[in-house]
């Protein structure tokens, strides 16, 4: 075998280069592409210097625009990416950025400093104030809730509404296009006419109230087709093979997911306003969660691509344990004796879903499920018994165990709650009748 030479690498360390279309490049090269320290000025007037990898900006270094912005700050791939400063020209309405980019739009925490002297500090989002922020001029303060670029004011909205964004991002989505299963390599195209396309047949065969789910879901997706997201080839690809997916389901599945999907969109907030445009993204696949719960809900489930999903996106809480759970602290230590029936089932309502926010999981589909198990346990409210065994009236025996019963003990009591299972939680949506001959 002959032996192998070692590559080396051209280096040429400084001198002026012009190239055909009339940039000038003074730095180092290495085989020919722009490497290390160096300084670029590009034919249409802007000027770089700083750092470069593999013929791009990479790293620390300065643009000089030649319509008189700025920027000073952290390069990736010839974007701005990371921490930086981006000075506005005079005349226009903003004076200064400093904070956060990706992919060169600000996004993350930043302050901006406006032309008139008002300032914003807070988050961003696709070059948006979105997020938790504060605006501030010489005669007001707005501190509160952003969602692009509007103020929705200083209470956060429904749980749904703000913490899709925090559970999406515990999503990892490669596993969850692994589950679903959609072997297809479709061009989708315009990807907000082929989610119209499949759906309004759909809607209008299942659906009563028809024209008004279609109107509001041609809404959501205007707003989505005219943001950048709906051309992002990444988030075509999760929605179309979303959409596929659900097409495979069940009219019950496909009825859930719809009207969830819409409803969810159009009303995210309490004040009734539409999501924004990420959270329309993201609920593409959330709502595949929620619908699989729907018809998964307990463990006599047999659809195993159902019970990975409910995994995958933890919608799964056992309603028995939390039950139990509620039982030993409220029931067993006489808490509730002086309630009224009502007061008890709102008890252990609010119970229940304080235990779903704590996970970011009270959404309408765990509310109605938290309901129906109220609804079940109508008796215990009434008798503050389960099972025949009364609470109010133990026995010395009894009341001797307890006093010497451990927390960890107190799961393995004789107090036993009744195990119920859920059917299968549904929205309330309106369905159309077929008339058999």
């Amino acid at each position: 075998m002959g032996k192998i030479k070692n590559a080396r690498k051209k280096v040429y360390r400084g001198g002026e280069i012009t190239y055909p279309n009339g940039d000038v490049y003074d730095g180092v090269l290495v085989d020919g592409k722009k490497e290390g320290e160096g300084k670029m000025e590009y034919a249409n007037g802007d000027k770089y210097i700083g750092d470069w990898v593999n013929d791009k900006k990479d790293g620390e270094g300065q643009m000089e625009y030649a319509n008189g912005d700025s920027y000073d700050g952290e390069w990736n791939n010839d974007k701005k990416n990371g921490d930086g400063v981006f000075m506005f020209s005079p005349g226009q309405r903003y004076h200064q950025y400093r904070g956060d980019f990706e992919n060169d739009i600000k996004e993350g925490e930043g302050i901006m400093e406006y032309s008139d002297g008002s300032e914003y500090e807070g988050d961003w989002l696709n070059d948006l104030r979105h997020g938790q922020g504060v605006f501030i001029t010489d005669t007001e303060e707005q501190r509160g809730l952003w969602e692009e670029d509007i103020f929705l004011g200083e209470t956060r909205p429904r749980g749904q509404a703000y913490q899709i964004h925090r559970a999406s991002a515990k999503i990892n989505l490669d596993n969850y296009l692994q589950i679903i299963n959609v072997n297809t390599d479709s061009n989708y195209g315009n990807i907000t006419d082929y989610v119209r396309s499949q759906f309004v047949p759909l809607i209008n065969r299942l659906f009563s109230n028809s024209k008004q789910l279609i109107d509001q879901l041609n809404e959501v997706l205007e707003k989505l087709n005219l943001s950048k997201h709906s051309e992002e080839p990444q988030i075509i690809n999760i929605i179309g093979k979303t959409v596929d997916f659900v097409l495979k389901q069940s009219d019950e599945f496909i009825e859930f997911y719809i009207n969830a999907f819409i409803q969810d969109c159009y009303n995210a907030y309490q004040n009734g306003q539409m999501s924004c445009v990420g959270g329309i993204v993201e609920r593409f696949y959330m709502i595949i969660g929620d619908a699989a719960y729907a018809m998964c809900p307990d463990e006599t489930c047999d659809n195993q691509t159902y019970v990975e999903l409910v995994t995958l996106f933890d919608k799964k809480l056992d309603k028995n344990e939390l039950t139990q759970e509620w039982a030993n602290e409220y029931l067993e230590k006489g808490k509730l004796n002086n309630m009224s029936k009502s007061e008890r089932k709102q008890h252990y309502i609010d119970f229940m879903k304080r235990k779903y926010k704590e996970l970011y999981m009270l959404d309408e589909t765990n509310e109605n499920l938290i309901n129906k198990e109220a609804d079940n346990l109508d008796y215990v409210f009434e008798s503050l018994q389960f099972g025949g065994k009364k609470r109010n009236k133990q026995t010395r025996k009894n009341r001797n165990r307890g006093k010497k019963l451990t927390k960890k003990r107190l799961g393995k009591s004789k107090v036993r709650v009744r195990t119920i299972k859920a059917k299968k939680g549904k929205r309330r949506v309106s369905r159309k009748r077929s008339n058999k001959n």
